[in-house]
């Protein structure tokens, strides 16, 4: 429960509570302006379970897996080639920004090639890594 989940819980228990469209849940009175419809999905999922943030979770992973399962289809229909589709979903995974974590590693050639050299520099490198932030 971090970020802007809490906005979004928000949204949804005016929904659940009150119907659409949602009320402004950071100002009482006018009509959100926000878009509602991801909310709407999700206030369904937290009428069966009753906590929106499971509810947004849930929904998360599982759009998360039907775009794989999307891309795949997609790059199998336009190529006809299943390696060509993999690569579809691979791209989709590990590239643009999803794969930029994947790059920290690289930044410690530059301890032993850069400017500063050493293990006071893999130390600072490593330092500078947390693990679980989502920056």
């Amino acid at each position: 429960m971090r970020s802007d989940s809490w906005f979004h819980a928000g949204l949804v228990w005016e929904v659940v509570l009150r119907g659409i469209p949602p009320e402004n849940p950071t100002f009482a009175g006018p009509p959100g302006s926000y878009m509602w419809c991801y909310h709407v999905f999700v206030a369904l999922l937290t009428g069966a379970h009753g906590d929106p943030f499971v509810a947004m979770a849930t929904l998360n992973v599982v759009d998360g897996f039907l775009l794989v399962a999307m891309v795949h289809r997609l790059g199998f229909l336009l190529w006809r080639d299943e390696r060509a589709a993999a690569g579809g979903v691979a791209l989709t995974l590990l590239g643009l920004n999803a794969g930029a974590w994947l790059l920290w590693p690289l930044r410690l050639l530059l301890a032993f090639t850069g400017d500063v050299v050493g293990w006071p520099e893999i130390d600072r490198l490593l330092r500078a890594v947390r693990l679980q932030s989502d920056e």
